[in-house]
């Protein structure tokens, strides 16, 4: 099939994709003046094109962001599990062993995500030493998938990290996978009654970066913006 994409003459640029291929300019006699860029063939016109560029996350590994708005779904009820669309270019993090199963294409890679620090860092916040990313190996234009439960019966929610002012401080172990951009930090109560008696430990879960993550928890979810000065009991 071809696909034609109109636009100024005056102001028309190639356009470039991720894997390198670029769409060439075609001049076209259309009374408004406008200019056509044709891309024959299907392989060509199968290739994805990225709005954002790669990010690379604090341990080395590249990838292209996920759209999570279109590439993830949330089902169940009491015991939810996730799953996530991969396109080749993508990467996935998520904690070991919360893979249910992942389609053809799809491979997993298994690390400490940055050294024995970050591993050892990890499991003090409730999660495994080790973490799992999955990226897909497809044809272009085509999607993989990965399906992601809990390890206890959950609820699962979708957090931007940007939008609560670059970091979430969470109870132990409850990330359940993210954008691989995302760092899991140690995060300490601010006083010893708040350690013993809060019913969370000393140390709590510290999520920064850029991205998504998908936390789980379990029971009842509910939201409350706490107010400036505001205290809950």
């Amino acid at each position: 099939g071809s696909q034609v994409v109109r636009a100024a003459a005056t102001t028309l640029q190639p356009t470039r994709f991720w894997n390198g291929a670029e769409a060439k300019q075609e001049s076209s006699p259309l009374s408004e003046g406008f200019a056509a860029v044709t891309s024959f063939g299907s392989s060509f016109s199968q290739r994805r094109c990225f709005s954002t560029p790669a990010k690379t996350s604090r341990d080395g590994v590249v990838g292209h962001p996920i759209d999570f708005d279109v590439n993830s779904k949330i089902e169940g009820n009491e015991s939810q599990i996730v799953t996530i669309a991969l396109e080749p270019g993508q990467v996935l993090r998520a904690e070991s062993g919360a893979m249910m199963y992942m389609t053809d294409g799809v491979i997993m890679n298994t690390t400490t995500g940055g050294g024995l620090s970050d591993g050892f860092k990890r499991m003090m916040t409730g999660q495994n030493f080790f973490i799992s990313d999955y990226t897909y190996e497809g044809s272009p234009g085509t999607k993989g998938y990965v399906a992601l439960g809990t390890d206890f019966p959950s609820k699962i929610i979708r957090l931007n990290v940007e939008d609560y002012g670059g970091k979430l401080v969470c109870q132990k172990g409850a990330l359940l996978c993210c954008s691989h951009t995302i760092n899991i930090e140690m995060e300490f109560t601010r006083t010893m009654t708040g350690g013993f008696f809060g019913g969370e430990g000393f140390i709590l879960q510290s999520l920064t970066g850029e991205g998504d993550v998908f936390l789980k928890a379990g029971g009842t979810l509910i939201r409350r913006d706490i107010e400036p000065g505001e205290q809950l009991r």
